[in-house]
């Protein structure tokens, strides 16, 4: 007997389609749980009016990283991520650095968490982020907080900083980094809840969120899992990268993605000033103007016995004392202060500091006004309580 006569002859029945399904059946992919889920609030309303994001930064006029929305900061490790952080706070707290400008209507008030590095590192970056907003570092901020979670394990410093948000209710929160809030960051799982979680509290609490991750070494892309999640979600990417130019180093930074516009990338560089360091963008005027800035950022002055610029005021002061220079005085002058009193003869050392002096107000240009007939240069008048 052959196989064909024990073929069956009774059809298969039709394919059921899911559109079959579903019209009267509610135990169609039942695995699922989704029959008691509701939508009602899910649904857009077609008549609630459109709100334009609430931007909290711009750079050379380019808003970016608005309220509600998660964005990161990335770079190979020793790259400036960190510094970046500092110019980012120090413009939302003082209203502007270099080319970035805070764009809130109020005042914010910034949260920074710092999970891997020291307690004595946490400080240093406090006094960084004082002294170039002109506040006293001894002085407890009522607009900027430091949280120092290294010697917690992952979940409960994530555990932290939201109570930290509870408590605090900050405008913008940094966490550097996110990499040491969960246990593996090649869990699939795991990373997208903790992504998920970010992502949930700034809608919940209207605030902007700025997550620190290192790169990999090669290749250029944040680490894991972790790193392309937060890829997908993420508003706003800065990529931070050291390069040196012979004997110059300096940092730039790029924005590697955006849902807005895009802005132009700028470099910054540190200069070993103090115990600290401070940072400056590059070629940029930074020149304080304290009558224009907003009353915001100021919440207080260094106290007389705290001096950042460490020697370079004592020379000044010196230098007044002596009679060796008088107010208003030129940069010119000014740098040959410098070379007097502390034997500094390199141009480049010179420039930079006479430039740093500028920054943080030591050196206050004359207004216009004061300008005598004929002058085409600001003198400066010094600034050295």
């Amino acid at each position: 007997m052959s196989m064909e006569n024990n073929t069956p002859t009774t059809p298969l029945p039709p394919l059921q389609t899911a559109e079959h399904l579903l019209n009267g059946d509610e135990n169609f992919l039942a695995s699922e749980a989704w029959w008691g889920e509701e939508i009602d609030k899910c649904l857009l309303d077609f008549a609630e009016p459109y709100k334009a994001p609430s931007w909290t930064l711009s750079n050379q006029g380019v808003c970016f990283a608005p309220l509600g929305d998660l964005h990161g900061i990335c770079g190979l490790s020793g790259h400036g991520k960190t510094w970046l952080m500092v110019q980012i706070m120090v413009a939302l707290l003082k209203g502007e650095f270099g080319t970035l400008k805070c764009e809130l209507p109020e005042p914010p008030t910034v949260l920074y968490c710092d999970t891997e590095q020291s307690k004595d590192s946490s400080i240093a970056l406090k006094h960084r982020v004082c002294s170039l907003c002109g506040l006293n570092p001894q002085v407890p901020q009522s607009r900027f907080k430091i949280l120092t979670l290294r010697e917690y394990e992952s979940v409960v410093r994530w555990r932290k900083i939201l109570k930290a948000v509870y408590e605090i209710r900050p405008t913008c929160l940094f966490i550097d980094g996110i990499l040491d809030i969960v246990q593996d960051f090649n869990n699939n799982q795991e990373c997208n809840h903790v992504i998920s979680a970010l992502m949930a509290t700034c809608s919940h609490y209207k605030m902007s969120i700025w997550s620190v991750l290192h790169e990999n070494p090669f290749g250029g892309k944040m680490v894991g899992h972790l790193g392309s999640t937060l890829l997908r979600k993420a508003t706003d990417i800065l990529r931070c990268e050291k390069q040196t130019k012979g004997s110059e180093i300096f940092f730039e930074v790029t924005q590697t993605k955006c849902r807005g516009r895009d802005f132009p990338s700028w470099k910054f560089e540190t200069l070993p000033l103090n115990d600290f360091g401070v940072v400056q963008m590059i070629g940029t005027p930074q020149s304080p103007d304290t009558d224009n800035l907003p009353q915001q950022a100021i919440e207080g002055t260094p106290p007389k016995d705290f001096d950042w610029l460490s020697d370079l005021g004592v020379w000044l002061s010196q230098a007044l004392s002596d009679g060796v220079l008088r107010e208003p005085c030129t940069l010119a002058e000014v740098r040959n202060v410098l070379k007097q009193y502390g034997g500094i003869t390199n141009n480049t050392r010179l420039q930079k500091d006479c430039q740093a002096l500028r920054n943080h107000n030591v050196l206050r240009p004359q207004p216009r006004a004061e300008w005598q007939e004929g002058q085409r240069y600001p003198k400066y008048t010094l600034n050295l309580d």
